[in-house]
């Protein structure tokens, strides 16, 4: 699940590894 989404919601933010 890395990079899956273009966009994450704030809560999911870093569960994916799209911490920015």
């Amino acid at each position: 699940m890395t990079k899956a989404k273009p966009f994450v919601e704030p809560s999911h933010e870093g569960i994916c590894g799209e911490h920015e």
